[in-house]
């Protein structure tokens, strides 16, 4: 099962997200986590890259 919320910043989608994959017992990823991980930027610098595509990370 996978589920996406978006919205707006600070609206409480990781709280919200948390709880409900907590509840459904089923794993939970923040994609701004995602970002900072596998591309070394925060979400808002990927975003304000002229290349969006994800990157091979081998």
């Amino acid at each position: 099962m996978k589920i996406c919320l978006f919205g707006i910043s600070n609206v409480g989608k990781t709280t919200v997200g948390k709880l409900l994959a907590e509840r459904l017992d089923i794993k939970f990823v923040d994609l701004d986590e995602e970002v900072k991980n596998r591309l070394k930027m925060s979400l808002e610098e990927f975003v304000n890259t002229e290349n969006l595509r994800w990157r091979d990370q081998k």
